[in-house]
């Protein structure tokens, strides 16, 4: 599929590789280049294991009340500030989850995934049909700490389409059942990270946004990625996800979080006036 051509004299020159999938809530594809390519899933991995999290609760498996404590082999640095917190507290799941969601929260994603297991998230990726995407392990864990996979230099991975897919069986249902499909949406509709997709959409004179975004951001070095659901008056779910850039730093004007953010604001535009 041919992108606007708006949309593909941005991606000629973009600093590094980039990906997007762009379609509206009924599945039908837009906007997309190099869907497929995988990346280095960063935080974008926490989507799959919130969904995981949640189709336990759904079954009856674990509880959203549940309390687990934050050991602290789990207290890891980067993104959340449970590691700034004192060893053995005792979180809900449904604190963890939104936590991990809200703030990208390293700690509380570990925690998470200790409890459910590795390979159980592993097991729901693959059930749910997602083709590039793969926990290796917990985030963040300094070399004594790393499994095997992990010493040997693999990381977690995605792609996005699978993001574009997860998106849309959360809307449609196919990952949850509504009250926990309506609750991982209000969650995502609170991610604090606004440097991407939302960044330059339309805002009130308050600087509120005019319409609700539901998203997750990922960021390691040389990466920058955002995926969501837009509710503007034609919504739309959009994924985009890059690497490269000779910046090694991590700040909010990051080349590769401004052409995606430009990115963005050219497909809201594109979308809305047809």
């Amino acid at each position: 599929m041919n992108l606007h051509p708006c949309l593909a004299e941005l991606v000629l020159r973009f600093d590094g590789e980039v990906s997007l999938c762009v379609s509206d809530l009924q599945g039908e594809l837009l906007f997309v280049h190099e869907e497929h390519r995988v990346f280095k899933a960063a935080s974008l991995i926490k989507l799959p294991i919130l969904s995981c999290a949640l189709e336990q609760v759904q079954q009856n498996g674990l509880s959203l009340q549940d309390r687990l404590a934050v050991s602290r082999e789990n207290q890891v640095p980067g993104a959340g500030v449970l590691h700034e917190m004192e060893t053995g507290l005792s979180l809900t799941v449904q604190d963890l989850l939104t936590l991990m969601v809200v703030i990208s929260d390293n700690t509380a994603t570990n925690v998470l995934i200790e409890a459910l297991g590795i390979h159980t998230i592993n097991q729901h990726i693959e059930r749910i049909g997602l083709k590039n995407t793969f926990l290796v392990g917990k985030l963040q864990m300094p070399p004594e700490g790393q499994n095997e996979q992990q010493k040997a230099g693999q990381r977690s991975t995605t792609s996005a389409a699978d993001m574009n897919l997860w998106l849309h069986k959360l809307v449609h249902t196919e990952l949850l059942n509504p009250e926990l499909g309506g609750w991982a949406t209000n969650v995502l509709k609170r991610q604090q990270d606004r440097n991407v997709i939302a960044r330059r959409l339309p805002r009130t004179p308050e600087g509120e946004l005019l319409f609700d975004v539901a998203s997750k951001s990922g960021e390691i070095s040389l990466h920058r990625h955002d995926v969501g659901i837009v509710y503007a008056a034609r919504p739309y779910v959009v994924c985009l996800l890059s690497r490269g850039s000779k910046d090694l730093r991590e700040h909010p004007d990051h080349p590769l979080t401004l052409s995606l953010a430009e990115l963005s604001e050219r497909i809201y535009w594109l979308l809305q006036s047809q």
